[in-house]
């Protein structure tokens, strides 16, 4: 569904600006490691390079693969890792330490996340819920350490840059957002909304679609195979 309403968006975006037969590459982070392949199959499949001359796509840090071995898995040798640095305390990071060997992630990484892999299909690690007390004890004992901590740059420490502009989380109080700009809307032919980047209802239910390397279309493979071009970064 995104990609079809991207698609219709880049159509009169490159026909408006006339930008008709450019070379046109793709790149994101993190969400859009789902976003990216699914936008750049369907670019490839339009077959009209007129419009959409896909060379090539970059994907850095994305979400494709398994939730639990990207983000449960990892969490209690991550926090141990950079206890110096993020200081949580110490009982939580116990009570993590026995659920992460208690789910069997501590064997599962020693096995399956090591340098050659086995050369095996991997199973799914021991489910956890979503709801899982542990997930909130972690998000507390973080913040309460850190009121500014940023998982994307852990060493931020409180005053951040943007704590001039109000909150001493760091998010900027007042400050209009770039794409909810009438001046902004007006010029790249937008209709006039109350831009957000994370939208209500974008998903009412959640996502639900399959990662595109794990779809029944091999959305990413074959974008790889049709561009000879696509990169895939970690760090």
């Amino acid at each position: 569904d995104l990609a079809d309403q991207f698609a219709g968006f880049w159509k009169n975006f490159i026909t408006t600006f006339g930008f008709e037969n450019a070379d046109m590459y793709l790149t994101g982070e993190s969400y859009a490691g789902r976003y990216v392949p699914y936008i750049a199959k369907n670019f490839l499949d339009q077959k009209d390079a007129q419009h959409y001359n896909l060379k090539g796509i970059s994907i850095n840090n994305p979400t494709i693969g398994d939730g639990l071995i990207q983000f449960a898995v990892p969490m209690a040798p991550f926090f141990s890792k950079w206890q110096d640095l993020i200081n949580m305390d110490e009982a939580v990071l116990a009570r993590l330490s026995q659920w992460h060997h208690d789910h069997g992630y501590d064997a599962y990484l020693d096995k399956y996340m090591r340098f050659p892999p086995p050369q095996e299909s991997f199973p799914e690690p021991q489910d956890v819920s979503d709801d899982d007390p542990i997930f909130d004890q972690v998000n507390s004992a973080v913040n309460d350490a850190n009121p500014c901590f940023n998982p994307y740059m852990i060493a931020q420490q409180c005053p951040t840059p943007l704590s001039a502009q109000g909150g001493l989380d760091g998010k900027a109080l007042g400050v209009p957002k770039y794409f909810a700009r009438s001046d902004v809307q007006r010029h790249i032919h937008a209709p006039h909304i109350d831009w957000s980047a994370c939208s209500e209802g974008v998903f009412p239910t959640g996502d639900h679609s399959k990662s595109p390397l794990q779809d029944a279309d091999k959305t990413l493979v074959s974008v790889i195979e049709a561009t000879k071009n696509t990169m895939v970064g970690s760090g």
